[in-house]
Protein backbone atom coordinates (compact mmCIF):
# COMPACT_ATOMS: atom_id res chain seq x y z
CA UNK A 1 0.00 0.00 0.00
CA UNK A 2 1.11 3.52 -0.68
CA UNK A 3 1.86 6.20 1.85
CA UNK A 4 2.95 9.83 1.77
CA UNK A 5 6.24 10.79 3.37
CA UNK A 6 7.07 14.10 5.01
CA UNK A 7 3.52 15.34 4.43
CA UNK A 8 2.03 18.07 6.58
CA UNK A 9 3.76 20.44 8.93
CA UNK A 10 6.70 18.94 10.80
CA UNK A 11 6.20 19.94 14.42
CA UNK A 12 9.34 19.79 16.60
CA UNK A 13 9.18 17.11 19.29
CA UNK A 14 9.80 19.76 21.97
CA UNK A 15 6.55 21.51 20.94
CA UNK A 16 4.42 18.45 20.19
CA UNK A 17 1.30 18.23 22.33
CA UNK A 18 1.68 14.44 22.37
CA UNK A 19 5.10 14.56 24.00
CA UNK A 20 3.88 15.00 27.57
CA UNK A 21 2.77 11.39 27.87
CA UNK A 22 4.58 10.03 24.82
CA UNK A 23 7.69 7.97 24.24
CA UNK A 24 9.99 11.00 24.33
CA UNK A 25 8.55 12.62 27.45
CA UNK A 26 11.67 11.90 29.52
CA UNK A 27 14.27 12.70 26.85
CA UNK A 28 16.49 15.64 27.79
CA UNK A 29 16.04 18.74 25.64
CA UNK A 30 19.62 18.57 24.42
CA UNK A 31 19.04 15.13 22.88
CA UNK A 32 15.88 16.05 21.00
CA UNK A 33 17.90 17.65 18.20
CA UNK A 34 19.31 14.22 17.43
CA UNK A 35 15.79 12.86 17.17
CA UNK A 36 14.66 15.73 14.95
CA UNK A 37 17.47 15.09 12.50
CA UNK A 38 16.44 11.47 11.98
CA UNK A 39 12.65 11.66 12.36
CA UNK A 40 10.42 11.09 9.32
CA UNK A 41 6.68 11.74 9.31
CA UNK A 42 4.35 9.41 7.41
CA UNK A 43 0.67 9.90 6.75
CA UNK A 44 -1.44 6.76 6.36
CA UNK A 45 -4.93 6.48 4.95
CA UNK A 46 -7.52 4.03 6.30
CA UNK A 47 -6.46 0.36 6.10
CA UNK A 48 -2.87 1.14 5.16
CA UNK A 49 -0.23 -1.06 6.78
CA UNK A 50 2.51 0.54 8.88
CA UNK A 51 4.43 -2.73 9.16
CA UNK A 52 3.70 -6.42 8.61
CA UNK A 53 3.84 -9.34 11.00
CA UNK A 54 6.97 -11.44 10.40
CA UNK A 55 9.11 -8.64 8.93
CA UNK A 56 12.37 -7.30 10.43
CA UNK A 57 11.98 -4.27 12.72
CA UNK A 58 13.55 -1.11 11.32
CA UNK A 59 12.10 1.70 13.45
CA UNK A 60 10.00 2.74 16.40
CA UNK A 61 6.72 4.52 15.71
CA UNK A 62 4.95 7.33 17.58
CA UNK A 63 1.30 7.91 16.71
CA UNK A 64 0.66 11.64 16.59
CA UNK A 65 -2.88 11.58 15.18
CA UNK A 66 -5.45 8.98 14.17
CA UNK A 67 -5.80 5.36 15.26
CA UNK A 68 -3.88 2.17 14.52
CA UNK A 69 -4.85 -1.42 15.28
CA UNK A 70 -2.42 -4.21 16.08
CA UNK A 71 -3.42 -7.70 14.97
CA UNK A 72 -1.99 -11.17 14.43
CA UNK A 73 -2.93 -13.84 11.93
CA UNK A 74 -5.10 -16.63 13.35
CA UNK A 75 -4.92 -20.31 12.52
CA UNK A 76 -7.27 -19.86 9.57
CA UNK A 77 -5.56 -16.72 8.35
CA UNK A 78 -8.09 -14.36 9.92
CA UNK A 79 -7.12 -11.12 11.64
CA UNK A 80 -7.17 -11.28 15.43
CA UNK A 81 -7.18 -7.74 16.82
CA UNK A 82 -5.09 -7.36 19.98
CA UNK A 83 -5.03 -3.63 20.66
CA UNK A 84 -6.25 -0.30 19.31
CA UNK A 85 -3.80 2.59 19.66
CA UNK A 86 -4.55 6.30 19.79
CA UNK A 87 -2.63 9.60 19.69
CA UNK A 88 0.42 9.56 21.95
CA UNK A 89 0.93 5.81 21.80
CA UNK A 90 4.26 4.34 20.67
CA UNK A 91 4.67 0.91 19.09
CA UNK A 92 7.19 -1.31 17.33
CA UNK A 93 9.95 -0.97 19.91
CA UNK A 94 9.77 -4.38 21.60
CA UNK A 95 11.11 -6.35 18.57
CA UNK A 96 13.98 -3.87 18.29
CA UNK A 97 15.00 -4.53 21.89
CA UNK A 98 14.85 -8.32 21.69
CA UNK A 99 15.97 -8.62 18.05
CA UNK A 100 12.87 -10.45 16.89
CA UNK A 101 10.61 -10.07 13.88
CA UNK A 102 7.43 -8.06 14.25
CA UNK A 103 4.91 -10.32 16.02
CA UNK A 104 1.93 -8.22 14.86
CA UNK A 105 0.74 -6.21 11.89
CA UNK A 106 0.09 -2.51 12.51
CA UNK A 107 -2.62 -1.02 10.30
CA UNK A 108 -4.18 2.43 10.33
CA UNK A 109 -7.91 2.51 10.99
CA UNK A 110 -8.38 6.10 9.88
CA UNK A 111 -6.28 8.96 8.55
CA UNK A 112 -3.22 8.81 10.77
CA UNK A 113 0.05 10.65 11.23
CA UNK A 114 3.01 8.64 12.46
CA UNK A 115 6.47 9.84 13.47
CA UNK A 116 9.06 7.22 12.52
CA UNK A 117 12.34 7.01 14.43
CA UNK A 118 15.06 4.75 12.96
CA UNK A 119 16.31 1.95 15.20
CA UNK A 120 19.66 3.70 15.70
CA UNK A 121 17.88 6.63 17.35
CA UNK A 122 16.37 4.25 19.88
CA UNK A 123 19.79 2.72 20.55
CA UNK A 124 21.38 6.15 20.98
CA UNK A 125 18.70 7.32 23.40
CA UNK A 126 19.01 4.16 25.49
CA UNK A 127 22.75 4.73 25.72
CA UNK A 128 22.75 8.48 26.36
CA UNK A 129 19.52 9.12 28.29
CA UNK A 130 19.08 7.13 31.53
CA UNK A 131 15.70 8.78 32.16
CA UNK A 132 14.48 7.62 28.73
CA UNK A 133 15.73 4.08 29.40
CA UNK A 134 13.91 3.95 32.75
CA UNK A 135 10.72 5.30 31.20
CA UNK A 136 10.89 2.72 28.39
CA UNK A 137 11.28 -0.07 30.95
CA UNK A 138 8.19 1.26 32.73
CA UNK A 139 6.25 1.22 29.44
CA UNK A 140 7.25 -2.38 28.78
CA UNK A 141 6.24 -3.30 32.33
CA UNK A 142 2.80 -1.69 31.82
CA UNK A 143 2.35 -3.59 28.55
CA UNK A 144 3.21 -6.83 30.36
CA UNK A 145 0.64 -5.96 33.02
CA UNK A 146 -1.94 -5.29 30.29
CA UNK A 147 -1.22 -8.70 28.72
CA UNK A 148 -1.48 -10.42 32.10
CA UNK A 149 -4.79 -8.69 32.80
CA UNK A 150 -6.13 -9.79 29.41
CA UNK A 151 -5.14 -13.39 30.11
CA UNK A 152 -6.73 -13.28 33.57
CA UNK A 153 -9.92 -11.76 32.16
CA UNK A 154 -10.19 -14.55 29.57
CA UNK A 155 -9.93 -17.22 32.26
CA UNK A 156 -11.81 -15.57 35.14
CA UNK A 157 -14.39 -13.14 33.74
CA UNK A 158 -17.62 -13.76 31.87
CA UNK A 159 -18.25 -12.51 28.34
CA UNK A 160 -20.57 -9.89 29.83
CA UNK A 161 -17.81 -8.59 32.11
CA UNK A 162 -15.21 -8.60 29.34
CA UNK A 163 -17.56 -6.84 26.92
CA UNK A 164 -18.37 -4.19 29.52
CA UNK A 165 -14.65 -3.71 30.17
CA UNK A 166 -14.03 -3.17 26.47
CA UNK A 167 -16.84 -0.60 26.29
CA UNK A 168 -15.38 1.22 29.30
CA UNK A 169 -12.01 1.36 27.54
CA UNK A 170 -13.61 2.91 24.45
CA UNK A 171 -15.67 5.23 26.66
CA UNK A 172 -12.48 6.60 28.17
CA UNK A 173 -10.58 6.79 24.87
CA UNK A 174 -13.18 7.86 22.33
CA UNK A 175 -16.41 8.72 24.12
CA UNK A 176 -18.40 11.71 22.85
CA UNK A 177 -20.99 13.30 25.13
CA UNK A 178 -24.43 13.76 23.57
CA UNK A 179 -27.89 14.61 24.89
CA UNK A 180 -28.75 10.90 24.94
CA UNK A 181 -25.61 9.71 26.71
CA UNK A 182 -22.01 9.04 25.74
CA UNK A 183 -21.63 7.94 22.14
CA UNK A 184 -18.73 5.57 21.59
CA UNK A 185 -16.84 6.51 18.43
CA UNK A 186 -15.48 2.97 18.12
CA UNK A 187 -12.98 2.77 15.26
CA UNK A 188 -13.23 -0.99 14.63
CA UNK A 189 -15.96 -3.40 13.55
CA UNK A 190 -17.97 -5.39 16.06
CA UNK A 191 -16.47 -8.67 14.89
CA UNK A 192 -13.07 -7.22 15.78
CA UNK A 193 -14.41 -6.17 19.17
CA UNK A 194 -15.54 -9.76 19.66
CA UNK A 195 -11.99 -10.91 18.97
CA UNK A 196 -10.65 -8.52 21.60
CA UNK A 197 -12.84 -10.09 24.29
CA UNK A 198 -12.22 -13.64 23.09
CA UNK A 199 -15.68 -14.62 21.90
CA UNK A 200 -17.68 -15.14 18.72
CA UNK A 201 -19.47 -12.31 16.90
CA UNK A 202 -22.81 -14.00 17.67
CA UNK A 203 -22.15 -14.18 21.42
CA UNK A 204 -20.81 -10.64 21.42
CA UNK A 205 -23.97 -9.40 19.71
CA UNK A 206 -26.18 -11.18 22.26
CA UNK A 207 -24.15 -9.64 25.08
CA UNK A 208 -24.60 -6.14 23.67
CA UNK A 209 -28.34 -6.72 23.45
CA UNK A 210 -28.36 -7.90 27.07
CA UNK A 211 -26.71 -4.63 28.12
CA UNK A 212 -29.27 -2.76 26.05
CA UNK A 213 -32.15 -4.62 27.71
CA UNK A 214 -30.74 -3.62 31.10
CA UNK A 215 -30.83 0.02 30.00
CA UNK A 216 -27.05 0.37 30.24
CA UNK A 217 -26.54 1.15 26.55
CA UNK A 218 -28.61 2.10 23.53
CA UNK A 219 -27.79 -0.03 20.54
CA UNK A 220 -28.27 0.57 16.84
CA UNK A 221 -26.74 -0.90 13.71
CA UNK A 222 -23.96 1.69 13.64
CA UNK A 223 -23.81 3.19 17.14
CA UNK A 224 -23.38 2.28 20.78
CA UNK A 225 -24.44 4.97 23.27
CA UNK A 226 -23.76 4.52 26.98
CA UNK A 227 -26.82 5.63 28.96
CA UNK A 228 -25.70 4.50 32.42
CA UNK A 229 -21.93 4.77 32.85
CA UNK A 230 -22.01 3.76 36.53
CA UNK A 231 -23.93 0.58 35.74
CA UNK A 232 -21.51 -0.25 32.93
CA UNK A 233 -18.54 0.11 35.26
CA UNK A 234 -20.26 -2.04 37.90
CA UNK A 235 -20.87 -4.74 35.31
CA UNK A 236 -17.13 -5.02 34.66
CA UNK A 237 -16.76 -6.41 38.19
CA UNK A 238 -19.93 -8.52 38.45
Amino acid sequence: MTRKQNSGKKIPCALCDMRKNGLLSRVEEGLLDRVEGAKVIHRFGPRQVVFHEGTPPLAVYCLRAGRVKLYRSGKRGEEVVLRVLGPGDAFGYRPLLCEELYAVTAESIEESEVCVLPRQVLADLLRDSPSFAIDLLARIARELRYSEDQLLDLTQKSVLERTSGLLVMFLENCGEKTDGGIRLAIPIQRKEMAQMVGTTPETFSRTLHELAERGVIVLSRSDIVVRDEAALRRTVGE
